[in-house]
């Protein structure tokens, strides 16, 4: 489970935040979050049996962020975001 401590300020909607691309074939994945004024959050990366691969915190603005995941095999996995107190997942396909 992702943890943090921080300011409870209005609500994440879930379409706020857009994962791309998918699938991804290099180790790079962005995402734009619309509208949300800088805040920080936390991610997760997890792979089809629940191990953690990368998990970091994340300065969120309204722009493209990048995140740089490590080398990892083809497949499913799950994004996790969580934001104000907000936990959204993704499925993200890698496929090299």
């Amino acid at each position: 489970t992702l943890v943090t401590n921080l300011n409870q300020n209005e609500p994440v909607k879930e379409n706020q935040i857009q994962v791309f691309p998918n699938p991804i074939s290099d180790n790079k994945l962005y995402f734009n979050a619309n509208g949300l004024a800088e805040k920080k959050g936390l991610i997760a990366l997890t792979d089809i049996t629940g191990r953690i691969v990368l998990s970091q915190e994340i300065q969120v603005n309204n722009q493209n962020n990048e995140i740089i995941l490590p080398v990892l095999n083809n497949g499913l996995y799950i994004l996790l975001i969580e934001v104000d107190s907000n936990l959204m997942s993704y499925k993200i396909n890698i496929q090299h």
